[in-house]
């Protein structure tokens, strides 16, 4: 976890492959799967019954090209944090895909994003990620390519379409480019994400 101006940042993975994946068993995370992921051109999609578990789990799908799937495991890795007192709502997931990888979704001012379509923040610094305004977001991706490396992939451009319907906040992007850390490295990034 990395705390900077009040704002936490939350780099979620599993502890392990066992129980990183989904699975059917409602013993193992309350019966969520990963059935209905679809890829298709960069862009992952979630088949709405598989998006939340019937607990109102949230649940995350990404792809940091060219790297495979991940689909975090709603019980054990996917948190929505709203940080009214650090200034921001929150979601952070968590996959073993293959190795401990995760996603952080973050927008300005406590409570729920309200619908709409938001602008990817150029993100260079922890700072950067600080300093939101009205229709910005903040998107990192953690990547393992071993197991002794960890790079942060954060947003450079593109939009995410947010949705807010009942209380369930819904993420969706597509082919938005992401920097590696201190490095002059790019890749794209799709997602689609949901809080309860």
């Amino acid at each position: 976890m990395k705390t900077s101006g009040g704002m936490v940042l939350v780099a979620l993975v599993c502890a392990g492959a066992a129980g990183c994946g989904g699975s059917s068993d409602p013993s193992v995370d309350g019966g969520a799967t990963t059935d209905g992921a679809v890829t298709t051109d960069g862009a992952v999609t979630v088949d709405a019954t598989t998006a939340v578990d019937a607990a109102g789990i949230g649940m995350a799908t990404w792809t940091l090209a060219p790297n495979p799937v991940c689909t975090s495991n709603p019980a054990l890795s996917t948190v929505c944090l709203d940080q009214a007192g650090g200034g921001g709502f929150q979601l952070a997931a968590g996959a073993a895909c293959p190795l401990n990888n995760g996603l952080t979704v973050f927008v300005a001012n406590g409570g729920p994003p309200p619908s709409g379509t938001y602008n990817v923040k150029t993100v260079g610094t922890y700072a950067d990620a600080l300093n939101l305004t009205a229709g910005q977001i903040v998107v990192r991706a953690i990547f393992h390519p071993n197991i002794s490396t960890q790079e942060e992939w954060w947003g450079q451009s593109g939009t995410v379409t947010v949705t807010n319907v009942g209380g369930k906040v819904t993420y969706m992007g597509s082919n938005l480019v992401v920097k590696k850390w201190s490095m002059a490295t790019t890749s794209t990034l799709s997602l689609t994400a949901s809080c309860p």
